[in-house]
């Protein structure tokens, strides 16, 4: 500071220490100077005006109090300016930089001697910024830490927040038109409201696009959606989970399900149908590990493809399926009390997965992402639906997909057999396999060496298991008096059966294609077993 009167009114006058924008006011209290009230006049001005190094000594002779306890106060300002700043838009960000970059060129020549207005002008007059203008930013961070003076700077105009008024009853009968499964469009239902106002005389009634923007603001998108798409369509905007397969091993657990191709086949007695496959994969290493083809999805193909399955790997601990008719069947998963389909009853047969001590796992009906060898399924689909050898045959995926030669040709089912078979196994042993587990392997590659694995233990099936794979059973009543059996058309007899004619019995029936005759065994309680013939039609 000057060490004479003149020299500071020299700097006052040259500093513009007493501009009329800088008076301070009740309403400008970040002015600098005020008029002085008591006698004699004069003016009075905040410490703040003067050199950095003169303001600290005016302060430390000034205060006479003990130093004041820390809080959390200006910490808590702090945050909440960086809060406001990370909701800012760029250009806001960008805008407030500048000003910050502003400042510190005009502090950095007042360090070096030069004076604070000659300064303000050489930084702000190139840049077309009035020396009003740059006063302001300098009393928007005046006491303020340097951290803190980028979001003191950024504008804090925040626009229109007021709301067109809308008359309650227009506002809901848009809102109740626009939030329906049918999904109106939004203009429809606009001028639906507009004919009810006019009959109506609601008023006032914004514009279209005020309204628009008004439920879009006030009505959650997740609320919208589920209005309109279903909960289906609301279940997409949430991320889904990923599943980790490592924590298996090999044949600890698989899924299965159907699927029918869409290819035609001449089946062998000369019916021309589309074949329906049932496939299990294992979950460690996404490798198909049994299937069957049949003309339908049914509880035998599903016990089928579950028993080349068990014979050529073994019994798995968990196994993932729908609770479609066919896999949560009676027969392969009675008494299971989480079955979800069918009654419970205490004296129906056990299900085979039951007797083995499987752990079913019911997925959500409908939702293919629930089950992993849908994935698989879609490879497939491109793989044989589509292979040469199905030229002719190929039906296409949907009603309105159909292929020029639609309907030309059938495949021979034994042909068609075969040709699965061959690509399953092509599918089994591809490699490049972009999964966690695989990382360029083939899915057999993968399942073989967790198979290898000391640690991995996988029941194999004994030949009694498998034969029970092979036999349906199911619960019967052995009439009276003879104490035979009738089922499917069919009467089977045996010499126990007499003892327990009129009595509840549980049967096992093992037929297959290529010879279709009977055997039961026939167990009331566990110390009766018999095996009868196939007797004549009933």
């Amino acid at each position: 500071m000057p060490k004479t009167k003149a020299g500071v009114l020299e700097r006052m006058k040259r500093e513009g220490w007493t501009a009329p924008e800088r008076e301070w006011t009740r309403d400008r209290p970040s002015g600098v100077w005020r008029k002085r009230s008591a006698r004699g006049g004069g003016m009075e001005f905040h410490f703040s005006i003067l050199p950095p190094r003169a303001s600290a000594k005016v302060v430390c002779r000034c205060s006479t109090d003990p130093a004041p306890v820390r809080t959390n106060g200006p910490k808590k300002a702090a945050a909440d300016l960086w809060a406001r700043w990370e909701t800012l838009s760029d250009a806001r960000r960008n805008k407030a930089l500048a000003k910050l970059a502003t400042i510190r060129q005009v502090h950095a020549l007042e360090a070096a001697g030069i004076a604070k207005e000659l300064a303000i002008d050489l930084v702000c007059e190139p840049q077309g910024i009035a020396s009003s203008t740059y006063w302001g930013w300098e009393r928007r961070i005046a006491g303020a830490s340097r951290a803190d003076w980028a979001p003191l700077l950024a504008d804090q105009r925040v626009g229109r927040t007021a709301t067109a008024g809308c008359h309650p009853q227009a506002w809901n009968m848009i809102k109740a038109d626009y939030l329906r499964p049918e999904q109106p469009a939004f203009s429809a239902c606009y001028r639906r409201m507009t004919e009810a106002v006019a009959e109506h005389g609601w008023s006032p009634i914004p514009s279209e696009k005020t309204l628009k923007r008004r439920l879009e603001r006030e009505v959650p998108r997740g609320a919208r959606v589920l209005a309109r798409g279903g909960r289906d369509a609301a279940s997409k905007i949430l991320p889904a989970q990923t599943r980790d397969r490592s924590v298996f091993h090999a044949m600890e657990a698989i899924n299965g399900d159907g699927h029918r191709f869409d290819v035609f086949v001449r089946w062998p007695d000369g019916e021309i149908e589309r074949p329906t496959m049932v496939a299990f994969q294992d979950l460690y290493s996404g490798m198909i590990v049994g299937h069957r083809i049949e003309r339908s999805e049914n509880w035998p193909l599903v016990r089928a493809a579950f028993a080349d399955m068990m014979e050529s790997f073994g019994i798995p601990e968990h196994c993932y399926l729908d609770n479609g008719r066919a896999f949560a069947s009676k027969m392969m998963t009675g008494r299971m009390k989480t079955r979800f389909r069918f009654k419970v009853k205490q004296d129906e047969p056990e299900g085979l997965l039951t007797r083995l001590g499987v752990q079913v796992h019911w997925t959500t009906p409908y939702h293919g992402q629930a089950k992993p060898i849908e994935r698989a399924f879609r490879d497939l689909c491109e793989e044989i639906a589509k292979h040469p050898a199905c030229a002719g045959a190929y039906t296409g995926n949907k009603p309105d997909a159909k292929p020029a030669n639609y309907g030309s040709k059938a495949i021979p089912f034994e042909s068609f057999e075969a040709l699965v078979a061959k690509e399953i196994a092509r599918h089994n042993t591809r490699t490049g396999r972009r999964t966690a587990i695989a990382r360029g392997r083939s899915f057999a590659d993968v399942f073989a060496q967790s198979m290898a694995a000391p640690d991995t233990v996988v029941t194999r099936a004994v030949p009694q298991q498998l034969r029970l794979f092979l036999m349906a059973a199911e619960g019967v009543t052995a009439r009276k008096p003879s104490g035979e059996i009738h089922l499917g058309g069919n009467r089977y007899w045996a010499e126990p059966l007499v003892e327990v004619a009129g009595r509840k019995a549980i049967g096992a029936l093992r037929h297959t294609r290529s010879r279709p005759m009977g055997y039961f065994a026939v167990e009331p309680k566990p110390s009766l077993r018999s095996g009868f013939a196939l007797g004549a039609p009933g």
